[in-house]
């Protein structure tokens, strides 16, 4: 499953003149990149413990609070990836993740794994 980046594009041309839409359009598209940077920094945190770069006391704190952040990103995602899908549909758009959105396994880690690659997306086709 993958986010659908036309849809995305033509979402943000369908509702380019309604404010309160586009705000909850750029809302979502910036609730992955944050949950992107959350799972790198807890990811960080695990490289540096295994470099013996932190001690086991900062190893503990750090993952204890870069995981929860990581957590409220996702759940953040799957709440705007519903809320994307709501606006397609009211615009007569196919869904912008045809995917179960569910805080479910394995729903949940397909809807992370789609948000990942959308990102990744973008900033390979960078300008």
């Amino acid at each position: 499953m993958r986010l659908d980046a036309e849809v995305i594009d033509a979402l943000l041309a369908r509702y380019s003149d309604d404010e309160d839409a586009m705000d909850m359009i750029v809302d979502a598209l910036e609730a992955f990149e944050e949950y992107h940077r959350a799972i790198y920094a807890l990811e960080l945190t695990r490289r540096m413990w295994s470099a013996k770069a932190i001690d086991a006391e900062r190893y503990r704190a750090e993952t204890a609070a870069r995981d929860r952040t990581r957590t409220l990103g996702h759940n953040a995602v799957l709440v705007r990836m519903n809320g994307l899908n709501r606006l397609a549909e009211e615009a007569g758009l196919s869904p912008v993740y045809d995917g179960v959105v569910s805080k479910e396994r394995p729903y949940r880690r397909q809807a992370a794994d789609a948000v990942l690659a959308f990102v990744e997306d973008v900033i390979r086709g960078r300008a």
